[in-house]
């Protein structure tokens, strides 16, 4: 499971046990929506503030239920949205979205498929002569690019229509398929001739 689906997921949990809580103080102290919520919002982050009311003794019982669960679950997910933050994931995201953003706008360019030995000498030539390209490699940490150029690089399987297409297939001048293996190259091309 991706990181990005992990914070989705937390997010939602946390939201869920909110609106959770808010029901069923609600339901069994007959409150109002805002103090039910307030209710529910200072018994998850356990601030301590104390009860709007006094609570029935079911709503004492589901307090204590709902503390226990809480605490559990705001860790779990603290945690995971927490990591997905500071690890950089927000940051890859957005750098990921700045790229596509590039790519969209890219217009009668060179569509380079794989960035080994031949795709590097490639970018150089077209970095050097100033012509508009994009690189699509599957592991674009792992591709030969070189260090010292921005390289607008779609990341992906070139062979898939779907990645060809967000490379810009259709408003591009030209494809040029540097894989690994020949029967590759022969796929994104007959590929690359059926798109429109």
């Amino acid at each position: 499971m991706s990181s990005l689906r992990r914070f989705v997921i937390s997010v939602v949990l946390l939201l869920a046990l909110t609106l959770g809580g808010t029901v069923a103080y609600m339901r069994l102290e007959s409150w109002s929506f805002i103090d039910a919520l307030y209710m529910a919002v200072i018994t998850i982050s356990t601030v301590g503030f104390g009860e709007v009311r006094a609570l029935s003794p079911l709503g004492e019982a589901f307090t204590i239920a709902y503390i226990f669960f809480s605490v559990v679950l705001v860790g779990f997910a603290g945690a995971i949205i927490t990591a997905f933050l500071i690890q950089g994931e927000l940051r890859a995201l957005m750098k990921g979205r700045r790229m596509q953003h590039r790519i969209d706008h890219l217009k009668d360019h060179y569509i380079i498929c794989g960035c080994g030995a031949v795709g590097r000498e490639i970018v150089r030539e077209f970095h050097e002569e100033g012509v508009p390209y994009v690189v699509i490699e599957l592991d674009a940490e792992g591709a030969e690019i070189p260090s010292h150029i921005d390289v607008p690089v779609q990341e992906g399987d070139a062979t898939s229509d779907e990645v060809l297409q967000l490379a810009g297939i259709e408003r591009a001048k030209g494809l040029i398929s540097a894989l690994h293996n020949d029967p590759q190259n022969v796929f994104v091309t007959l590929s690359a001739r059926q798109l429109p």
